[in-house]
């Protein structure tokens, strides 16, 4: 639905998927929705790539750490649980993914990539000390890196060499950003529950499904 809003024409849509008015807007649009379909920005990728970063860079530990992640065979391993869990609205929709679907992705990626570390991300970090405890070369990234509006947690997972996501567009958008030559993306079969994710389209070249 096109509207304005302060003198400025914006776009609002909750589809998932490909949305063909989307091309048909003209310039000078401010968006709003989800449009994570890789064929809406087809042609300027490493722009968006250059244009999407920290208007205020990280600095200190979380820097470190970001240097860090960028330089090891880091594996982004996203864990979303609150909303999916606990609001019955988002619940209905959503599948949220089981325990066997982190373990078997980060199986498959343990075996194929030599040396991988990975790194929990996670707005739920009791649930995950307990589920990832025992899991060999895989640590819970405290709350203290999320940094001013979870920014910081989104730029360093962006920062990982190879990403395990869940049905997230914050997810998605992580691995879509950060992804580099030999990436390796797993993600769910399901997106929601009535959708898979090839359905969508969400399945960008090389990425794969668990």
């Amino acid at each position: 639905m096109l509207q304005a809003f302060m003198g400025h024409r914006v776009w609002r849509n909750d589809d998932l998927g490909f949305v063909p008015e989307l091309g048909r807007l003209g310039s000078s649009v401010y968006l709003e929705g989800y449009f994570q379909h890789p064929a809406h920005f087809a042609g300027i990728e490493e722009v968006l790539r250059s244009e999407c970063v920290l208007v205020r860079p990280m600095e200190g530990e979380a820097l470190c750490f970001g240097r860090r992640l960028a330089e090891e065979t880091s594996v982004c391993i996203q864990v979303r649980r609150t909303d999916f869990v606990h609001d019955e609205a988002k619940a209905r929709v959503h599948n949220v993914c089981g325990p066997d679907y982190h373990r078997k992705a980060w199986d498959r990626l343990r075996e194929e990539v030599p040396g991988a570390k990975g790194y929990v991300f996670t707005d739920d970090n009791v649930w995950a000390r307990n589920h990832f405890d025992g899991w060999g070369d895989v640590e819970v990234v405290p709350p203290e890196m999320d940094g001013p509006g979870f920014m910081h947690r989104f730029e360093l997972m962006r920062a990982c060499r190879h990403f395990i996501i869940m049905n997230s567009t914050w997810g998605w958008w992580a691995a879509w950003l950060g992804a580099k030559a030999g990436s390796r993306v797993v993600m769910p079969e399901q997106w929601v529950r009535d959708r898979t994710t090839r359905e969508l389209g969400f399945v960008c070249r090389g990425w794969e499904t668990a």
